[in-house]
């Protein structure tokens, strides 16, 4: 039996070890390990994609470009690499750059041997010679001298903080910097349940900053198996959840149309619907783009109508929109069981939730006439 492949290439391994949630970087350093325990000629495909594999991991780590080519080869691949860490040294004059030309060599070596040897990637001839013990060994050798040297550069530059996949605790040296000059106050939020956390600093000029955090992103990011538990409990038999009012808007809307005598809450969480013709009220500079915006929404039949449906649901926006209205759950449901009604009742065929995404996107938080 020849030697293990974290004898041949132990900076396989190395990479493996840093990135432990890397699971494609994983993945293939298994699927690698098993091909060389059986010499099969995959041992190339998989060699050239785990060395590339650890090129796009640094890369991302790093917050760098990536190759700008469809299709781009591996040695395209390694450049970027070599530019995210800074060693692309090649038109030095100097031994430095002697050595990365051999290390491109090696990269362009890694496709040629590919496509002379690989068998995973493209059919070969059945009596073709098997690729020998030797050449793998070659291969492997090759892409581990690759994996070392970007590792090893690695090792000495600060990773870029919004890619980077290192843990929290790497940035020891950060944290306390920031934690110095920093100082936090929370409360919770009674109507929304959001826990609100200000976070000041003792710096000039440098205003605080304000995060709104949900129960179940905090179990979520920091306690996950208590994440899972609760989600478990709330599937229990015994357990009756609380309908929230977009869970309800439907039924309420279906069973009016059904039976219109049936007197649902819906009444009083939109107000009374007036088909009008004509608009000018607070939101009056917003009516051309959304007729305009209707027109190219609305089936032929419908066209007719379109005044009268873009008039009726300013009308009744208007009447809602309050202070902050894009952050107001209720305001927004209200708007889109309004919007839903007024759809319903002129019979205009067209999605709720397209015209609710418009008005949302197309209309200022801030409106004058509506919100002193």
């Amino acid at each position: 039996m020849g030697p293990s492949l974290i004898d041949i290439a132990p900076s396989f391994k190395q990479a493996v070890n840093k990135w432990p949630d890397a699971i494609a970087l994983k993945q293939h350093y298994d699927s690698l390990e098993l091909a060389h325990s059986s010499n099969s000629n995959s041992t190339i495909e998989l060699t050239k994609s785990f060395f590339e594999t650890v090129c796009y991991t640094i890369i991302e780590e790093l917050g760098a470009p990536k190759p700008t080519r469809a299709s781009p080869t591996t040695s395209d691949i390694f450049s970027c690499a070599k530019r995210a860490l800074n060693i692309d040294y090649i038109r030095e004059t100097n031994g430095l750059g002697d050595i990365i030309s051999g290390f491109n060599s090696l990269s362009d070596g890694l496709d040629k041997l590919r496509r002379f040897g690989g068998s995973a990637a493209h059919g070969k001839d059945g009596f073709i010679q098997h690729i020998s013990n030797s050449h793998l060994r070659t291969h492997l050798l090759a892409a581990d001298s690759l994996v070392s040297l970007l590792l090893n550069v690695l090792e000495g530059i600060e990773p870029n903080v919004l890619t980077t996949r290192e843990p929290y605790e790497r940035f020891n040296h950060l944290n306390k910097k920031i934690d110095q000059y920093s100082r936090i106050e929370a409360e919770v939020n009674e109507e929304s349940g959001v826990l609100e956390i200000k976070v000041s600093t003792t710096i000039p000029d440098l205003e605080g900053f304000r995060i709104d955090v949900l129960p179940s992103a905090i179990l979520f990011e920091l306690n996950r198996p208590a994440y899972k538990d609760i989600l478990q409990a709330l599937s229990s038999p015994g357990v009756v959840l609380p309908v929230t009012e977009l869970e309800v808007e439907d039924e309420m809307l279906e069973a009016e149309a059904e039976s219109p005598d049936i007197v649902t809450d819906v009444e009083e969480l939109i107000p009374a619907v007036t088909q009008l013709s004509t608009y000018d009220g607070a939101l009056r500079d917003y009516f051309e783009g959304f007729i305009n915006y209707l027109r190219e929404k609305l089936t032929q039949d419908d066209q007719e109508n379109v005044e009268s449906v873009a008039s009726t649901i300013l009308s009744g926006v208007e009447s809602l929109i309050v202070v902050d209205w894009k952050s107001r759950d209720v305001v927004q449901s209200q708007m889109r069981l309004l919007i839903k009604k007024v759809l319903r009742e002129l019979s205009i065929n067209v999605s709720s939730d397209l015209i609710f995404d418009f008005l949302v996107k197309s209309l200022p938080d801030q409106i004058k006439g509506v919100i002193e």
